[in-house]
């Protein structure tokens, strides 16, 4: 087995230049790259997806059929993540499937955070569904997370500045749970 590792991109970068500069530091390179700008910017997604090898996770981008069509030309250096909640159901999460792998794309099955025990059981029927096309699916760590403190540092009142925002210098790493698929 391998493993890949996927960047939350967390929808903080203005152009897709400045992202791979910053990519150019890491000492891996990424095999997917999930949220790199603000939701649908489908020409600065197609422009990073061309000047670098990480594929690009098509997340908030993707809300309908219409959505996977705009980057079909390059389908194989997308992922679409089809989220059941946030398209609708189990009926258009397949409707959505259906054409996604008919385009070529390779899917990964969402789940959000605290997600429901119906909502991560149906997902899985939808993971079964995608068959080959299937390189991930979300949802492993819910319960585990639910049940865990995913933060190991405690703020204290030197750490928080004037606005209440922390400050968090060389000294005080946080440190956190990342999903690894």
């Amino acid at each position: 087995g391998y493993t890949h590792i996927q960047v939350d991109a967390r929808n903080i970068w203005s152009s897709p230049l400045d992202l791979v500069s910053y990519m150019k530091d890491m000492p891996i390179t990424p095999y997917s790259i999930e949220n790199p700008f603000n939701k649908l910017n489908h020409e600065m997604l197609i422009e990073l997806s061309n000047i670098q090898p990480s594929r690009i996770v098509l997340n908030e981008s993707i809300l309908t059929t219409h959505n996977t069509d705009i980057f079909k030309a390059n389908s194989k250096n997308f992922i679409v993540n089809l989220r059941i909640c946030r398209l609708g159901g189990l009926l258009r999460t397949l409707n959505m499937m259906q054409h996604a792998k008919k385009l070529g794309f390779d899917i990964i099955i969402g789940a959000n955070m605290g997600e429901t025990d119906l909502s991560l059981k149906v997902s899985r029927l939808a993971a079964l569904t995608a068959g080959n096309s299937l390189v991930c699916q979300e949802g492993a760590f819910d319960i585990y997370m639910l049940n865990t403190e995913m933060y190991k540092l405690s703020l204290s009142n030197e750490m928080v500045g004037e606005t209440g925002t922390p400050k968090i210098g060389k000294d005080h790493q946080l440190q956190y749970i990342t999903r690894i698929s």
